[in-house]
């Protein structure tokens, strides 16, 4: 799975993730001890990210956080303290992108383009895993790669290179808890640990995506 589906979630249900009220904790004690205060929004977060100088657009159209990796959460926080200077710039490329398509050539639909800087969405391998439904015809098992969402275009980017091979085994499922899974098992049926273990990967939420997502992955 790519890192950043671990803080992952609907806007409605962040007050009860665990990761997302860990950092919200974080920023309001920090800010507080100086007298200032925040609170989480939901704005466009890779806009906001590259507008503010914090990150830039990768040609896959995702944001990289000081041009040195996309392996990031973002998450965006509104606060009273105050703006002495404004920095907000235009949107921008990595200079890393500039003379490279290996992204462009390891995307399995084809959705970053030569002719274009937004990505065709309805060719995106994660547009499809993250949502109900069949996949497309076009897409063949090979095609898949995470349990959700897609790694192609990140896995042979120069710029994450010191970062990609920095993976952490967090929850290991046993053959009856795959099987469990796979047989479509309501989450309230499921073993108490086997629910911890889902929680842990943050997979409560879309529980109801794993099985097919993971029926396609095993099938190649």
């Amino acid at each position: 799975m790519p890192p950043m589906y671990l803080f992952n979630t609907n806007s409605k249900l962040e007050k009860k993730q665990k990761k997302v009220i860990e950092v919200t904790s974080i920023v309001e004690r920090v800010l507080c001890s100086i007298n200032f205060r925040a609170v989480k929004i939901n704005l466009p977060c890779k806009l906001l990210a590259v507008g503010s100088g914090l990150g830039s657009y990768g040609r896959n159209n995702i944001c990289y956080i000081d041009d040195e990796s996309s392996f990031y959460w973002i998450g965006v926080y509104i606060s009273d303290m105050p703006c002495e200077n404004n920095t907000w710039q235009e949107n921008k490329i990595m200079d890393a992108c500039k003379d490279c398509n290996l992204c462009l050539k390891n995307c399995p639909g084809g959705a970053i383009a030569n002719d274009r800087f937004p990505i065709h969405a309805d060719k995106c391998i994660t547009l499809y895993n993250e949502n109900e439904g069949g996949f497309p015809k076009w897409m063949n098992s090979s095609c898949h790669n995470s349990l959700i969402g897609c790694m192609r275009c990140q896995s042979v980017c120069p710029v994450n290179r010191k970062h990609v091979y920095n993976i952490e085994d967090i929850a290991e499922f046993d053959s009856r808890e795959t099987e469990m899974i796979l047989a479509g098992t309501q989450l309230d049926k499921l073993p108490e640990t086997t629910y911890r273990k889902l929680d842990t990967i943050n997979f409560v939420e879309d529980y109801n995506l794993l099985a097919r997502n993971l029926k396609i992955l095993i099938s190649k």
